[in-house]
């Protein structure tokens, strides 16, 4: 009710418009639907490629990142090992105690080098290591510096580490309490380094072990750190142009950042720490000769919150050697955030976000691109889409009121001439030149007028058609007979009248002696003329019956069939047939039987089998005479034996797989149902033949009886 109330404006404004106006409504969404469909998955598809294409091609950039990042990593690890191998270094670290501060001065000098002697530290640290080097001996005091402990430092005028903050810093102690570390990459905590340049600077740290570990809490006492140079990660990265487009972050281990691309030294355009915003300042939105324009630094990520979220906190926690190797050898593909497409959502901009992780350094590598990225080319698509669109619908609505005319037209030449033939003038013709559609709508309506008239004749032809089918129809069920009640035989018939009339027939007639004559048939064809040759039939044999009582079931055959010759042949010009059976059942169960019908079905109660007996001869109506091919047989009923007649529509009817019913059905059924009393049976053939029919096509009739 609600919807009809919504709608009935609706309804009011389409009906108020003339056609020119509702062709124009009906035209646009036509050509406009189809091209917004047609866009939008365009767009959808392109959208899904490029950011298909995206997360492949930035991971393959994280992927050869971290690669040379762990190969350099190895090498570092291989050059420091080498380094404390030395024989002036080993002997240093194996020296005893110091006695004098000369003596500690000397052994210093040994064990790092100088630039006027070789060996030691120096030669292979200035040439192989891109930063300082210090190297700790927390096992031996300095009498120089009166600690607990001697630094080597390669150059001094970097400056020292804070030892103290140093030995307590989260990275020291992962490598201090798990002997099974030989190497660590990472970043200090704040404090360590003693000045602000030294801050933020990646390090390795390496433990010296004067033998391999045996137990889990053997500890190294002198270890190496390398205090590397700033720009000793961003080499990596800075020069992959695809990547400034987004943000990267470097971190180690324990999520410190050891490196990130924005903001950076290399952005054009100036950066708001206070706001974490980009600012135009003086520039313009798009510099001749940068890479990324104003709008694009715009979408960047420069918030390193977001690595605090929870959505990101969770990948990272996954990127570890134990995590990586169980995402790989999982069978559920789902959980392996390298191969899936990762989403974050922060201060409401969308990134595609992807991971990558250094097996050999144990770098966590995540990268930030903006979804708005992906989508800048096709925004540019859709909008040229959307100016076509836009210049696309003033052509037709201009197109459409040009020629609507001319559409129309025709049709208000149409409805005048509907207006006149519902008068009743059906001798009005419209006449319309055009050649088109409405051209032959004109002819078609002409036409109309035209088949009208027929109908009407056609109409008045089928009322009458139906009146002789229903005559037929009662023609048929006024001869079916009574059923007699006889001292030697429980009889039972039936008859299912189709939809047309189908000129099944069956007959008893019985004798005061105890006789009963059976009879049983088909008329080939339907309607009116098959029954009107039943009625024939049917009247033919009760008059022969009652002039001779005694006449065997041959003569009584051979005589209807002249009757019935004559009949269709020569008085209807007809050429129907008509398959019969007749027969005389006696008291003492011996049955004689002439004519052409379907086989006589027999249960016999001592075998509880049933038995086909062939009835033969011609088919009455086809020649004048059938006296010579036209024999009686007999068979004989013992007591509680059943006969079985029917027609053609029992075994014939089909379901809907178009299989039929057919003889070895009907003889397994009467098998199972031999022994019911015959009223039971007619009724169980009944409701098993159509539970089994599709659709009732013929006439379906039978008749039963059993010997007493």
């Amino acid at each position: 009710m609600f919807i009809e109330k919504l709608l009935k404006p609706v309804n009011t404004f389409w009906n108020a418009l003339k056609i020119r106006w509702k062709l124009l409504f009906i035209i646009l969404p036509t050509a406009i639907i189809p091209l917004v469909i047609v866009i939008t998955f365009s767009t959808i598809r392109i959208y899904n490629h490029l950011e298909n294409q995206g997360r492949t091609f930035y991971f393959t950039l994280l992927t050869q990142v971290k690669k040379n990042i762990d190969l350099l990593y190895q090498q570092y690890g291989r050059t420091l090992t080498n380094m404390m191998t030395i024989s002036s270094v080993r002997a240093g670290l194996n020296a005893p105690p110091y006695r004098t501060k000369q003596e500690e001065l000397n052994i210093k000098q040994m064990v790092m080098g100088d630039e006027t002697t070789e060996g030691g530290f120096r030669n292979t640290a200035e040439e192989k290591i891109d930063g300082n080097v210090y190297l700790y001996e927390m096992d031996r005091k300095s009498l120089a510096t009166e600690t607990n402990y001697t630094v080597h430092i390669l150059n001094a005028k970097i400056g020292e580490l804070n030892y103290d903050k140093l030995i307590n810093d989260p990275l020291f102690l992962l490598l201090k309490n798990n002997n099974k570390i030989k190497m660590i990459f990472g970043i200090f905590q704040k404090g360590v380094a003693q000045n602000q340049e030294n801050e933020d600077k990646p390090v390795i740290i390496l433990p010296y072990y004067q033998k391999p570990p045996e137990k889990d809490t053997d500890t190294f006492t002198k270890f190496v750190v390398v205090l590397l140079n700033k720009d000793f990660i961003p080499v990596f990265y800075q020069d992959i142009e695809a990547l400034q487009f987004g943000t990267l972050y470097i971190m180690d281990r324990n999520n410190n950042i050891i490196s990130y691309n924005h903001p950076g030294d290399q952005d054009f355009y100036d950066y708001d720490t206070t706001k974490k915003t980009y600012t135009l300042g003086n520039n313009l939105p798009i510099e001749e000769g940068e890479l990324l324009t104003f709008s694009d630094y715009q979408m960047l990520n420069s918030d390193m919150d977001i690595l605090k979220t929870k959505d990101v906190t969770k990948l990272l926690d996954l990127l570890t050697n134990e995590g990586v190797e169980d995402m790989l050898y999982s069978q559920d593909t789902t959980v392996n955030i390298f191969e899936k497409k990762n989403y974050i959502t922060y201060k409401g901009r969308q990134y595609l976000t992807i991971v990558q992780f250094g097996e050999q350094s144990e770098t966590k590598y995540v990268y930030f691109h903006p979804i708005k990225q992906i989508q800048k080319p096709l925004f540019e698509i859709t909008n040229i889409i959307i100016i076509m669109t836009f210049f696309i619908i003033i052509l037709i609505i201009f197109i459409s009121f040009l020629f609507s005319r001319t559409f129309t037209n025709p049709i208000r030449i149409l409805v005048e001439a509907t207006k006149i033939i519902t008068s009743g003038d059906y001798n009005h013709f419209t006449i319309v030149s055009s050649t088109d559609e409405i051209g032959d709508l004109s002819q078609n309506f002409n036409q109309m007028l035209k088949n009208i008239k027929l109908y009407q004749d056609k109409l008045l032809s089928a009322e009458r058609e139906k009146s002789e089918l229903e005559l037929a129809s009662r023609i048929q069920t006024c001869l079916l007979p009574s059923i007699p009640e006889k001292e030697f035989y429980d009889i039972t018939a039936t008859m299912i009248p189709a939809a047309e009339v189908g000129g099944d027939y069956y007959d008893l007639i019985g004798e005061t002696d105890g006789r009963i004559w059976f009879g049983i048939g088909d008329v080939s064809g339907h309607g009116l003329t098959s029954g009107l040759i039943m009625m024939m039939a049917q009247t033919a044999f009760n008059t022969i019956l009652l002039s001779d009582p005694d006449i065997p079931s041959d003569k009584l055959i051979s005589q209807v069939n002249k009757v019935m010759y004559q009949n269709i042949k020569e008085r209807l010009g007809e050429d129907h047939f008509m398959t019969l059976s007749f027969m005389i059942a006696n008291p003492d169960g011996t049955v004689r039987f002439s004519g052409a019908h379907l086989d006589v079905l027999i249960y016999r109660q001592k075998t509880k089998q049933v038995e086909r007996i062939e009835t033969f001869g011609i088919w009455l109506g086809l020649l004048p005479d059938i006296k010579e091919s036209t024999i009686e047989k007999k068979f004989k009923l013992e007591s509680g034996d059943l006969m079985f007649l029917y027609t053609d529509g029992l075994i014939e009817a089909t379901n809907f797989k178009g299989e039929q019913y057919d003889m070895k059905r009907l003889i397994t059924k009467l098998s199972e149902l031999g022994e019911k009393p015959i009223k039971e049976i007619e009724e169980q053939i009944i409701a098993d033949v159509f539970k089994f029919l599709h659709e009732q096509k013929d006439d379906i009739s039978f008749v039963i009886a059993r010997k007493k």
